[in-house]
């Protein structure tokens, strides 16, 4: 057995929430540092470990019944990080959304910058493509897929208004100029990529709330952790 990196996020999970809480988690924890330390094909140790937290896990999500977890969930009371990716589970306008954003920070960048460089009348706009994919390259590493349903996507779409809007107004009057433009290409792919992650969380949590039979599907598999009073969360 492998580990795939999903399972690979559920130590960071698990020490989040017990690491020095749990004596017979530190035992576990202590071992799978040393066994960490050896060569990739003498490391056995993390099985193991990944088994301790996948009982972790489905002990944790048993406490709740489906309407429990869509009453705590709508109060706030609970947070849910995904182990799998939540766009598989959306359906409908959701998912149109999500394929939609998916493009616009992966391919929009190939289309838009060629457009911004013609206008310009010049090659180096034509960087931008690079610097958007970094971007949003960027963004997809660091990114938790962790969220709450209650909160909108009225955050990113602030930010989109506050970034881009003055960014169109001081082109139309000084012309596409290198330091208002190279910011708009960062922006744009990063923006775009958390606008898609975003989608695909807020829609897959609607449907966990909307669906009981995908619900305990998803819990009797062990695909999401839920989270009481996750603080820590930054919510959209």
């Amino acid at each position: 057995m492998s580990l795939t990196e999903p399972q690979e996020n559920l130590f960071w999970i698990f020490t989040r929430f017990n690491k020095g809480k749990n004596p017979e988690f530190d035992n576990f924890y202590e071992k799978w540092e040393q066994d960490s330390k050896l060569p990739k094909e003498e490391s056995t140790y993390k099985i193991d470990f990944l088994t301790h937290v996948n009982n972790w896990i489905k002990e944790t999500n048993s406490k709740y019944s489906y309407s429990l977890f869509c009453e705590k969930l709508k109060n706030r009371k609970v947070s849910i990080r995904f182990l799998f990716e939540p766009y598989q589970i959306i359906k409908g306008g959701g998912l149109f959304l999500f394929n939609l954003t998916v493009f616009l920070y992966k391919f929009s960048p190939f289309i838009i910058f060629p457009i911004i460089a013609v206008l310009a009348k010049s090659w180096w706009p034509l960087g931008g493509i690079l610097v958007s994919i970094y971007s949003y390259k960027t963004a997809a590493k660091s990114v938790e897929n962790i969220s709450n349903y209650m909160d909108s996507l009225t955050k990113i779409l602030l930010i989109y208004t506050g970034i881009f809007i003055p960014i169109i107004i001081l082109w139309i009057i000084f012309g596409f100029q290198h330091y208002i433009f190279w910011p708009f290409a960062i922006f744009y792919g990063y923006n775009c990529f958390m606008l898609a992650e975003k989608f695909q969380v807020y829609f897959g949590l609607k449907t966990l709330l909307t669906s009981p039979s995908i619900f305990n599907d998803i819990i009797q598999k062990n695909l999401i952790r839920i989270e009481e009073n996750a603080t820590d969360v930054d919510f959209m």
